[in-house]
């Protein structure tokens, strides 16, 4: 799932949930399942979902990963296990290593979402992204 379907399947969530009871209800006690549910394709295990509920005068920050964070071994195994996007995921990280190691630039720092498409892939399935 590249970063366009994802966003457009949180604006679906985001829709459903603001107009349907029983799936806003649902996606609070269950949020995995209700997005499941909606997804087009399937949603890889590592990808974890929480909801919370807007509340009248609260706002609610979206606090950024620190670049120092990593995905865990059985995470980069998930994304590298077989699929179309794993493979590319995979090949890409191996490329960015590689010119990070020759260029003087730390693994972190090419993980950076603003530094193209791994750091955008990785982000994404981190729970980073668009937020509202």
């Amino acid at each position: 799932m590249n970063d366009s379907e994802l966003d457009a399947l949180k604006d679906r969530v985001f829709d459903r949930a603001s107009s349907d009871p029983e799936f806003r209800s649902k996606l609070l006690s269950a949020p995995r399942e209700a997005v499941v549910e909606m997804a087009e394709q399937p949603i890889p295990e590592f990808i974890k979902f929480e909801a919370v509920e807007e509340k009248r005068n609260t706002v609610i920050l979206m606090v950024p990963l620190l670049e120092t964070e990593e995905l865990s071994d059985d995470d980069l195994e998930a994304v590298s296990g077989g699929s179309k996007v794993g493979n590319a995921a995979n090949n890409q990280i191996e490329k960015d290593k590689k010119k990070a190691k020759k260029t003087g630039v730390s693994w972190d720092e090419m993980k950076n979402p603003n530094m193209g498409t791994v750091g955008k892939f990785l982000s994404a399935a981190k729970g980073g992204g668009r937020r509202r």
